[in-house]
């Protein structure tokens, strides 16, 4: 650890290394009310842009947007073999 680093900032270190050292899963798990609070979300985004405020943000969101795709991930595989005894 670097001596001129505070507490957090070798404790943020710490989590990038983390992350860089974890493998990316294929699926992000989302919570079952994911969909309303999404819904939720993005209709108070685009009340905000939609208002004179959102202006400025408007030009800096819209070039950083190309898609956004949200699917269904498949459903795990429950095993049924039986218990050994």
């Amino acid at each position: 650890m670097w001596p001129l680093l505070s507490a957090p900032e070798a404790g943020g270190q710490r989590l990038e290394e983390i992350i860089a050292a974890t493998p990316a899963s294929q699926f992000v798990r989302l919570s079952a009310n994911y969909e309303s609070l999404y819904v939720r979300a993005i209709a108070e985004v685009d009340a905000h842009l939609a208002s004179n405020n959102g202006a400025n943000a408007r030009q800096t969101i819209r070039p950083l947007i190309e898609k956004i795709v949200v699917q269904a991930a498949p459903a795990p595989r429950l095993s049924r073999t039986p218990a050994a005894t």
